[in-house]
């Protein structure tokens, strides 16, 4: 594999969505697990493997993220909200 197909098949993985990546390197840890590959294609599963669970990693810490922004967010209206119940007239 060259290069640009090795950049192309990186890029298709940025591309994917969660549930894809997570799917996808099932199937690639359940093929490696059987072992009936040569040390050259083991390696590139392997290589393929590791970009898809960074891939996914990465997802779930932007989830991460948004969610902890919309508890802090949520936070700060709860209080608003609860201020102006026990003063309404503020």
């Amino acid at each position: 594999m060259d290069k640009s197909e090795e950049s192309q098949k990186f890029k298709m993985v940025e591309e994917m969505s969660f549930e894809d990546a997570y799917n996808k390197l099932e199937e690639t840890t359940k093929t490696l697990e059987i072992g009936n590959l040569t040390l050259e294609e083991s390696t590139k599963l392997y290589k393929q493997g590791m970009e898809l669970a960074k891939h996914c990693n990465e997802l779930l810490k932007t989830t991460e993220l948004k969610i902890e922004s919309l508890q802090t967010q949520f936070g700060e209206s709860s209080v608003t909200l609860d201020k102006e119940a026990e003063n309404p007239s503020a």
